[in-house]
């Protein structure tokens, strides 16, 4: 036979209930969430924003003809390649620096926080 199982009593400071509890644990995981979704999304934009760029210099070449390969690499596709890393490092770095120093110091003040 199975036992019942007996409630379990706590005695909370100040009266409070578990549930009143409850909201300083999960405002801070809900602020990591987030902050790690936003993240994600902005690694998954400039992989994307990349791999597009690049995909379309390969294709450029690839439908070129060997005697304007040269002319196409050093006209369109090294130009592309330096765009894209411009690009990426202004607009993707200072997001992506922005969101890991925000998680970062999330972290860092749960820690300090905990012990």
């Amino acid at each position: 036979m199975a036992e019942e199982k007996q409630p379990i009593e706590m005695n909370l400071p100040g009266g409070s209930s578990l549930s009143d509890w409850t909201d300083q644990f999960t405002e801070p995981l809900r602020k990591e969430l987030y902050a790690k979704s936003i993240a994600l999304w902005i690694v998954v934009m400039a992989f994307t924003s990349i791999t597009l760029a690049l995909l379309g210099g390969y294709i450029l070449i690839y439908r070129s003809t060997p005697e304007n390969a040269k002319v196409v690499i050093e006209g369109a596709v090294i130009p592309l390649l330096e765009k894209t890393a411009t690009f990426f490092t202004t607009v993707f770095s200072p997001l992506l620096a922005f969101i890991l120093g925000y998680y970062f110091g999330q972290r860092q003040a749960q820690r300090r926080r905990s012990d």
